[in-house]
């Protein structure tokens, strides 16, 4: 992503946010400082396990790809407030990690941390991007009216996060493949989350 360092070069410029609002597939938005982290966690920020199914598969993936940790966070609405029938912080952690049960056996080798948080989360995040290798975000479904929103989650953290980000959206189509394999074929994914790994095609392979 580049673009000048006022708001409106990043946001009228860059071709990235085009991008972000229209492909079906995640997208990973290259930017920030030069030095990110080898070893630094993958930062997942989640408003809703179920909805952000898609964000939820891409992180832990790339946590195992690369032999990292894995931060959720997850920004609790404070305009809520505390009474009855809400959740405390306590159960709240816990509805979360019982949500993310799935994702945590089929990738057991990765070490998960839960932060619940208060406040803008687009703040938290980008405090966490600082040392973070990479930040996962899950958006709502595509439209081109969600580029327009000058108050956008996912626009301040693209124009202002320290490492690279990858953008999910709700809507957004994973293909299982093998890297192993590469003659392999996409398949249907098996119930509960979906496989997603990355695979790089192998250009000397003939055939």
């Amino acid at each position: 992503m580049s673009g000048g360092s006022r708001y409106d070069d990043v946001l009228l410029h860059s071709a990235a946010l085009d991008v972000c609002a229209a492909a079906v597939c995640p997208v990973a938005v290259v930017r920030g400082r030069s030095d990110v982290p080898a070893r630094g966690p993958v930062v997942l920020g989640v408003e809703d396990v179920k909805a952000d199914a898609k964000a939820v598969t891409v992180a832990f993936a790339d946590a195992e790809r690369h032999a990292t940790r894995l931060v959720v966070v997850h920004t609790r609405d404070s305009t809520k407030g505390f009474h009855p029938g809400h959740h405390t912080d306590d159960t709240l952690r816990t509805d979360i990690i019982n949500r993310l049960g799935s994702w945590r056996s089929r990738h057991p080798d990765v070490p998960m941390e839960l932060q619940v948080v208060s406040g803008a989360a687009a703040g938290h995040l980008l405090e966490f991007s600082v040392t973070a290798r990479l930040l996962v975000l899950g958006t709502h479904a595509r439209a081109a009216a969600a580029r327009a929103i000058p108050g956008s989650t996912s626009r301040t953290i693209l124009r202002c996060s320290s490492c690279p980000v990858v953008v999910v959206t709700r809507d957004a189509v994973l293909a299982e493949s093998t890297a192993s394999t590469p003659s392999a074929t996409p398949t249907q994914p098996a119930a509960g989350p979906e496989r997603w790994t990355l695979y790089v095609k192998d250009r000397g392979r003939r055939g």
